[in-house]
């Protein structure tokens, strides 16, 4: 009698411990994307999941209990938040970067929200989604070339050109592009003190459109 007792007593010990062990796991879990996604302004990735060792199924459970909702293939934000496409996109293609107009509206050289995305990344490469864009491509070698880290002016760090990358790229695209916003960029941008003709020559260059960068420019400058 006295062993049947211990053992149930034993059982019902393990049974409580079991209990106990999955509950602070998933509180710490839970509390863990909470932390992660508070640092990330209301976002968290699966890559962040599996490199802080946190199993996917809590990604689950937090949208099974109404907390976070999934805005694309392992992207995910917190459900009081409205979504900002620009840092969605960001998330999910790191390696492409916001360009021309698109871009522009980044620097303040256009009030009008882009309705379609204008994005260049390198020539071998492609996401099934590109459909959804306008998608611009080069060599390898020049994906980088004036890329930087800006506000997308809703409080997210995205990757875009700088502004004399901006300028090469739709005087290049020009016929691709409103001719007549090429135009009224250009025009802007050589009324703007804070350009910089050196590195546009210098970005011209390299993209190989010296010549046709320097008369355009020159048409608009005073």
């Amino acid at each position: 009698m006295n062993t049947n007792y211990s053992k149930f007593k034993s059982n019902v010990n393990n049974y409580i411990n079991e209990i106990k062990t999955e509950f602070n796991n998933n509180f710490d879990n839970l509390t863990k994307i909470r932390m992660l996604m508070n640092k990330n302004n209301g976002y968290i990735t699966t890559k962040e999941i599996d490199q802080n060792k946190i199993g996917r199924d809590y990604l689950k459970k937090l949208v099974l209990m109404g907390e976070i909702e999934k805005v694309s293939r392992g992207i995910y934000v917190d459900s009081n938040m409205i979504e900002d496409s620009f840092y969605t996109f960001y998330l999910r293609h790191p390696k492409a970067v916001f360009s021309h107009f698109t871009a522009l509206y980044f620097h303040d050289m256009t009030e009008v929200m882009p309705n379609m995305f204008d994005i260049t990344c390198a020539n071998n490469f492609y996401a099934r989604d590109f459909d959804n864009y306008n998608v611009f491509y080069v060599k390898e070698e020049l994906v980088d070339l004036g890329a930087i880290m800006v506000d997308d002016k809703h409080g997210f760090k995205v990757r875009c050109y700088d502004l004399e990358r901006c300028i090469c790229d739709i005087i290049r695209s020009k016929n691709r592009l409103d001719f007549e916003q090429v135009k009224k960029s250009v025009i802007l941008y050589v009324k703007r003190n804070d350009k910089d003709l050196n590195k546009l020559i210098k970005y011209a260059k390299k993209l190989g459109i010296k010549k046709e960068v320097t008369d355009f420019v020159g048409m608009y400058y005073e």
